[in-house]
């Protein structure tokens, strides 16, 4: 399970038609693509990472090994920049 770090903000940006992911420590700024958009709302949510991907697999027709293996590596590079905490 994962948790969005307490030092970043997912925003909506209105302006451009996205969300953001804000790093308040850093004031570092990220658009984030659907994709992502939906991946953290999940973890935002507590939902289970492989529902997560199960729906991401769903809404975009891509084969459900392929978004997982996709989205791990995402997880864990937001792991890496201290965005995500990883939890037991």
């Amino acid at each position: 399970m994962y948790k969005i770090a307490n030092h970043i903000a997912i925003e909506e940006n209105k302006e451009m038609e996205c969300r953001i992911l804000l790093d308040l420590e850093n004031g570092v700024l990220f658009q984030l693509n659907d994709t992502a958009s939906a991946l953290l709302e999940c973890i935002a949510n507590n939902a289970l990472i492989d529902d997560c991907i199960n729906d991401i697999a769903h809404s975009t027709g891509e084969e459900r090994s392929c978004v997982s293996k996709d989205i791990y590596a995402y997880l864990d590079t937001l792991v890496e920049k201290g965005y995500l905490l990883m939890l037991e």
